[in-house]
């Protein structure tokens, strides 16, 4: 019997998929967010790890969790584990990539429009009597004939763009990895250099893995290249965006809003209230809801158990080193 332990925290529908889609041979072991000792324990005779949320991985327990196959990471971001550390005991390490893409760009659309048509103001006057449609209608913009420019166009940015071309957007894009020209003609994405696109979107929205490249790319500095009528999206990670001078642009009008489903400080969500950004009335936050719909756990749940079986059968081989310093699985042809 293989075993598969089960860290982080998981909704009961979660829970219950696992157990029903478990292929035969496999054993579950759920231990939630335990105490390090215990999932020492836990996975000295564990085949495959699979992981949620800030479960701690220190050196004792990669040294002695000698039969790993696979450590499996639920959802698609990889930063709150040291890539270098696990490939350092030549364990391979997978994510959930392009599961939630669908989830997270519709979430970038949902910001954008809360922000743009001030849905949350209006119900707050509403909600104490207040008509207040014409004290908002000057601050309304619609997304049509708009410039939307996309940091990061892996799955989740070239999702976000089809979504925003509907709604009659020009796209562009820069990323550190240039899409092939056919790519680029076929999805109808105009590449530019990430200095003119600061210069010259309406909407910069943010879709990239939080890596020391990407730590702090909105700030101070790349916020004053910005129209002073343009506006943040970031569904990505936190850290991304550098939240002081966040705050001190858009108090001071440097841009004109940011809508954010991630924050710099997740680990105690009691923290997000004295976060002063809610101060403000240009501003749209959420807690990380991008991919968390009652759809996509299935597909994330089957994912995990696709790669588990990909390893049993040879598909998934040895990790290889790769850019930054992090470790990817090799797929076999």
């Amino acid at each position: 019997m293989r075993k598969i332990v089960v860290a982080g925290i998981y909704n009961d529908k979660a829970v219950e998929l696992f157990k029903e889609l478990c292929p035969e041979g496999y054993g579950l072991k759920f231990v939630g967010v335990p105490e390090q000792n215990v999932l020492i324990e836990e996975t000295k005779d564990a085949d495959y790890l699979f992981l949620r949320g800030r479960v701690e991985l220190s050196d004792e327990l990669l040294r002695s969790a000698r039969n790993l196959k696979l450590m499996q990471k639920w959802g698609a971001g990889f930063d709150q584990y040291d890539m270098k550390q696990i490939g350092s005991y030549n364990i391979p390490f997978m994510n959930c990539a392009g599961i939630n893409a669908v989830q997270v760009s519709e979430m970038t659309v949902a910001l954008l429009l809360a922000l743009y048509r001030r849905i949350l103001p209006l119900n707050r006057d509403l909600s104490k009597g207040i008509w207040s449609k014409e004290v908002y209608l000057p601050q309304c913009h619609t997304i049509c004939g708009k410039c939307i420019g996309i940091i990061g166009i892996g799955n989740i940015g070239r999702a976000v763009a089809r979504l925003m071309r509907g709604f009659g957007a020009r796209v562009q894009y820069y990323d550190a990895r240039r899409l092939p020209p056919e790519t680029e003609e076929r999805e109808e994405l105009q590449y530019v250099e990430q200095e003119t696109l600061f210069r010259t979107s309406d909407v910069i929205t943010l879709h990239v893995p939080l890596v020391p490249e990407t730590k702090y790319l909105i700030n101070r500095e790349t916020m004053a290249m910005m129209k002073k009528t343009a506006v943040i999206i970031n569904a990505a990670r936190g850290g991304v965006v550098n939240e002081a001078d966040l705050y001190e642009a858009l108090a001071e009008g440097t841009i004109a809003g940011a809508a954010l489903d991630v924050l710099e400080q997740e680990d105690n969500p009691a923290s997000a209230a004295g976060n002063p950004l809610f101060s403000l009335n240009n501003t749209v936050i959420t807690p990380h809801m991008g991919a968390s719909t009652d759809e996509v756990l299935q597909a994330m749940v089957e994912r995990c158990y696709e790669n588990v079986t990909g390893v049993e059968e040879g598909r998934i081989t040895t990790p290889e080193h790769f850019q930054n310093g992090m470790y990817f699985t090799k797929y076999n042809a």
